[in-house]
This record gives C-alpha cells, sequence and structure tokens, in this order.
C-alpha cells in the first residue's frame, strides 16, 4: 500500500483544517515516546474541542497482540505483550500509528504521525491518560469569530492532488510477459480499470525500440494494460521492463497551475474554480476502490437538549458557527430529511418540526442540497465564498487519501 511521507500527509491535514475552520485555529496535539519512537497524534478536527481527547499506553498482563480501543474521547493503546512483557518489535511506532490510524472509532478523532526518523524505535512504557493540548479558536474564544478559509488558492489545490496522486508511483520496474501493438501484458496484479490515467514508461531491457517510451492507460484488466491505438512503436515482448507513474488526475493539476479554462474564469482568478477539484477527488477516489458521499458535510450524534424544531448536535465540546449550514439538509435517523433555515452556535433549525424531539445519540448527517459536482453549484473559490462547500472540499480530501492509503500497488 502506499504510504504518505510525513511532511506530505501533514500538508495535507493542514489544507483540510484550513478548509474546515479557517487560519486562526489551532489543533490539538499530543507526542508519544521520542527519538526513533516519536509519534505525534493530532486532533481530527482542529480548535478547543481537540483538548478534550485523552490518550492512554497500557501494558497488559499475560500474552496479546497490540490493540486499540475507544471510548467516548479516551483512545487506549495495548502494548502486544508475552506474559506481561512488551514485544518489541510488535510495538514499534509505525505500527502503533498505523493500529491508530486503522481504528475507526480512534481515526474519527485524531490522526496519527510518525516524524521523519522515526518509525523503528518502541514504545515498552505504560503512560496514563494524556490530553492533546494546544487546541483553540485563537483570538476572541468566548465568542465564535473565525470563518473557515474559503480562498485557498488553485496552486495548494494542485499541490493537495499531486501529493496524493505522486503516492501512487510505482517503486520499482515491473516486468512484462507479453503484449500487442497497443497494450502491455503483466502477470496479473493488477485491479480492473484502476490504472486508467496513469502513465506507463517502457525501459526497453528487450525490445529496443521500447526504450524511454510513455503511454497513458487507457484500460486495464487484472493483467493487461491497453493504451490508444499508435501509442506503442513495437510489440511488448516477455522480459521487457516498465514503471507506472500516478497521472491520475494529470489534466486537471495541469489546469489548476496553468489557469485553463474553468480555472481561469473570471479573468485573472487565482483561486481557481472547485468544481475541477471536486471532480478530480472525487475520481481519484472511486477510481481507487473508495467509497464517496459526495454530498455530506457532517456525521454524528443528537446531544440532550433536541426539540420538535431544534437538533442539538454533539460536538464534542466544540460550537457551530452562526448559520455556516443554513439552506443545507438535516436526515436524523427515524426522523426524516428537514431543510436547515438557520443555526446557532449548539445546533440546528429547520423549516418543519418533527412530530417528536430526537433523544441524545441519534445518528445525522448534514449534506448539501444539490450534487457537489452540479454545474450550477456556486463552489468557486473566491474571498467571502462558501465555507458549507469548503468543508465538503476537505472530507473529499480525506475520503480521497484514504482511497489512495489503501490502494493495492501492482507487484
Amino acid at each position: 500500500m502506499p504510504a504518505l511521507p510525513t511532511v506530505n500527509a501533514m500538508y495535507v491535514k493542514k489544507i483540510r483544517d484550513l478548509l474546515r475552520s479557517g487560519v486562526n485555529y489551532r489543533t490539538a496535539q499530543l507526542t508519544l515516546g521520542s527519538g526513533t519512537s516519536e509519534i505525534l497524534v493530532q486532533a481530527q478536527d482542529p480548535g478547543p474541542a481537540g483538548n478534550e481527547i485523552t490518550v492512554e499506553v497500557t501494558v497488559p498482563a499475560g500474552t496479546s497482540g497490540l490493540a486499540v480501543s475507544v471510548s467516548g474521547k479516551a483512545i487506549t493503546i495495548e502494548l502486544a505483550v508475552n506474559a506481561g512483557t512488551p514485544v518489541g518489535a510488535s510495538n514499534t511506532a509505525t505500527l502503533i500509528a498505523a493500529a491508530i490510524n486503522n481504528t475507526a472509532a480512534a481515526a474519527a478523532l485524531v490522526r496519527a504521525f510518525v516524524p521523519a526518523g522515526s518509525g523503528a524505535g518502541s514504545l515498552s512504557a505504560a503512560m496514563a491518560a494524556t490530553a492533546l493540548s494546544g487546541g483553540s479558536m485563537g483570538s476572541g474564544e468566548s465568542t465564535v469569530q473565525t470563518l473557515p478559509l474559503n480562498f485557498l488558492r488553485a496552486q495548494d489545490m494542485a499541490s493537495v492532488l499531486e501529493v496524493l496522486q505522486d503516492a501512487l508511483d510505482q517503486p520499482s520496474a515491473l516486468t512484462a510477459t507479453g503484449g500487442t501493438a497497443r497494450s502491455v501484458q503483466d502477470t496479473g496484479a493488477f485491479a480492473a480499470n484502476t490504472q486508467v490515467g496513469n502513465i506507463v514508461r517502457f525501459t526497453g531491457n528487450v525490445t529496443s525500440a521500447l526504450a524511454g517510451v510513455e503511454a497513458a492507460v487507457v484500460s486495464n484488466t487484472a493483467n493487461e494494460l491497453f493504451f490508444a491505438s499508435g501509442a506503442l512503436p513495437a510489440t511488448p515482448v516477455a522480459g521487457d521492463t516498465f514503471t507506472i507513474r500516478g497521472a491520475l488526475v494529470e489534466d486537471i493539476i495541469e489546469k489548476l497551475r496553468d489557469g485553463r479554462g474553468p480555472a481561469s474564469s473570471p479573468a485573472g482568478n487565482e483561486y481557481g474554480d472547485s468544481r475541477l477539484v471536486v471532480d478530480a477527488l472525487v475520481r481519484m477516489a472511486r477510481q481507487l476502490g473508495g467509497t464517496v458521499s459526495d454530498k455530506q458535510l457532517m456525521s454524528g450524534t443528537t446531544a440532550p437538549g433536541s426539540t420538535t424544531t431544534k437538533v442539538v448536535l454533539d460536538m464534542l465540546g466544540g460550537r457551530l458557527r452562526p448559520d455556516q449550514f443554513k439552506g443545507m439538509r438535516l436526515d436524523v435517523t427515524g426522523f426524516g430529511v428537514r431543510k436547515i433555515v438557520g443555526n446557532d452556535e449548539s445546533g440546528v433549525f429547520f423549516d418543519k418540526a418533527y412530530s417528536s424531539a430526537p433523544g441524545s445519540g441519534v445518528a445525522f448527517t448534514i449534506s448539501l442540497p444539490q450534487d457537489s459536482t452540479d454545474a450550477d453549484a456556486n463552489l468557486t473559490f473566491a474571498p467571502g465564498g462558501q465555507p458549507a462547500n469548503n468543508r465538503l472540499l476537505a472530507e473529499l480530501i480525506r475520503i480521497a487519501e484514504a482511497a489512495v492509503v489503501a490502494f493495492t500497488l501492482p507487484t
């Protein structure tokens, strides 16, 4: 599976945080271990709510594997042990970070990073529950003042797409088993059509006419990559070698960086059109096997205090910005969908009352009223733009990143 270098993964999360909360917010974090065993744990959502998350490390008795569990906002890491003694090779920083990120309940609260130079060292001692710290809303925390950053430039979005796309580069050469005038055959390590748009570069080895030739994949089966007619000057044979470069959304990256097409409207616009980015992220996630709910802005559970005309949301200690979800849709499980006419710092109001008040802990989702790829939607990056659409964009970045990291590279 591809792994984003820590600096790239942290950059992607920073962009997501800016889109969701704005420049004045700070993200709570906690460092576990030191040196080669260091793990940086950051709250998924920026702001003071992250300060309520705790992490505890335990050394269980008996013999058991590495495990991560969550109760509310408390994350517990149970080290792998043999007769009560931590097993170093099973408790490396790399493995612990992966265990946190692969545990759904923990990943909903935090993201774990292994800094450069770390990863091989192990955690071996218990640590009492310790809260993340540093999360804030910036100045004036008594009121909600900061709006999401809704004018990230096209260059920033292009960089996010490029970081994700580059993670799909094949790290080593593959060896062909044969081919045709417009295809190369391999031993069968591909998921169907996941390579569409990527670039194959032949290194020759047997067929000298192919050395250095590049061709874009237009379709693929489990064991064959197809190119456009006339793309190859010779037919690949067994023993020819080739590499694969991630290029799924190369066209959109170029448009964002060069200011061509929709990204240049209005003339001279440096902010680009987020429809390009939405399309790229959705395409990337779906092609790699991810599931995209591209209308969803937020999901969670209800909190005490809901009435038939207002649903209070469990924000893990955080607060909503007034009217940030105005015009969106609220769907409370078992109660139906309602149009949101406004919101205060704790919950949302809607146009038609429920027959009864939702209790605490009921699942809800908030979504856009139309498809996020709708050509009529006003999704242009601009100062004073649309914070709800930026929250959606942040969610699509998260989904696309997860699809990239989970994707199995060909062998």
